[in-house]
């Protein structure tokens, strides 16, 4: 299960649109300069590596930080949705522990970003991933809970219930399932490897970057959400 949110995609087209390009410069400058690029956003993204991304990108530091605040509150909400937490019914204090949650996921996660290289009249950076593990290792104690949280729904007439008690009831759920989730990090390890190439695209005034549907793809590989 997975859902998008368009947040991530306007941060990241802006900052693929933002870099100057550089056809002046060598094969091997050009090729450096890609590599940097993409290393510098998602390290900048999944590990909050600040200073590289401002550098590379010429942001300041508030930019930097909204990316990586950006793409974590992206990954919480692809964590509620795929283990059926609904983000709506439950507190701002609960969501916020899922933020952070989240953010201790993704300094966890492994790459690579090997240098780029020209084919034809294009460069291509190929990037080994190796997704975490997180949603193999709670599958069955998230399964389990979402079966008692069943069976306690079909003992309850649910007709009399008031909102309050709805979302004390979808309070109760969320805080379960993220205790599940927080217990494994610690054990968590990585998947096989995924070799992920992207396309570097030039426009006409030499503005670079990868398609919005690249970077969905390296978010979702990433984090095992594909």
């Amino acid at each position: 299960m997975k859902r998008k949110f368009n947040v991530i995609v306007a941060s990241m087209l802006f900052i693929a649109l933002a870099v100057t390009g550089c056809d002046g410069k060598s094969t091997k400058a050009t090729a450096a300069l890609y590599t940097n690029y993409i290393e510098a956003i998602m390290d900048c993204s999944y590990h909050g590596e600040l200073e590289r991304y401002t550098e590379v990108v010429d942001a300041d530091s508030s930019e930097a930080e909204e990316v990586y605040n950006s793409t974590v509150e992206y990954y919480a909400n692809e964590l509620l949705y795929y283990n059926d937490v609904d983000s709506e019914s439950i507190s701002d204090e609960l969501y916020d522990k899922y933020v952070a949650l989240a953010g201790e996921i993704m300094a966890k996660t492994k790459y690579t970003v090997n240098e780029a290289t020209k084919v034809n009249d294009e460069y291509q950076v190929k990037i080994e991933i190796y997704p975490v593990d997180i949603n193999d290792i709670t599958y069955d104690a998230v399964e389990q809970c979402i079966d008692e949280f069943n069976k306690m729904m079909d003992s309850m007439d649910t007709t009399k219930l008031t909102d309050e008690q709805w979302l004390e009831i979808e309070e109760g759920y969320g805080e379960n399932v993220y205790n599940i989730l927080k217990e494994a990090v610690p054990q968590m390890g990585y998947k096989d490897v995924v070799s992920k190439v992207v396309i570097i695209e030039v426009d006409k005034d030499g503005y670079y970057g990868i398609s919005d549907d690249e970077w969905y793809d390296i978010d979702d590989y990433v984090v095992d959400m594909k």
